[in-house]
């Protein structure tokens, strides 16, 4: 690899360039993933959104391949090594369904209104729409893929 100097032009082959040019058409905008119908094994596992729009906290989704789920919102949770009267952890279960690239989420006891009732599917990421026209990214944790980590409480 060389290295210019700043400024300098760079002269690359045309044929080269055409080729940049055409793949730049084909590149998804900054963001989108490819939304395709997802399988339900393909969402077990933990998937995780940092704080996004309104929502200052994380949130994490529990995906069983068997089609259950668990939300929780990271509102205020313990430290680590430390006990507290309070963990500030939300949550709530439910059953989903894949309807193409849509997961909808059925809660078993109603939901709050910050939790959401649809996720979409966009390889690798799952969307959610946010009320003030912004998305909530959410990725899969690293070593929950497949594994079902929906757990009774």
């Amino acid at each position: 690899m060389s290295r210019t100097e700043p400024g300098r032009r760079v002269r690359v082959p045309r044929l080269r360039l055409a080729a940049v040019a055409a793949a730049a058409l084909l590149v998804l905008p900054a963001g989108q993933g490819v939304a395709y119908a997802v399988e339900p094994e393909e969402l077990a596992g933990t998937w995780v959104s940092p704080a996004s729009g309104d929502r200052g906290y994380p949130r994490e989704v529990d995906f069983d391949a068997s089609g259950t789920f668990r939300v929780r919102d990271l509102v205020s949770p313990c430290p680590p090594k430390v006990q507290c009267v309070w963990s500030g952890i939300n949550s709530a279960q439910g059953t989903y369904a894949v309807e193409g690239d849509d997961v909808r989420l059925t809660y078993d006891n109603g939901r709050t209104d910050a939790m959401p009732d649809q996720l979409r599917y966009e390889e690798p990421q799952l969307i959610e729409e946010l009320p003030d026209g912004g998305r909530a990214e959410y990725t899969r944790r690293a070593g929950c893929g497949g594994h079902g980590a929906v757990e009774e409480s």
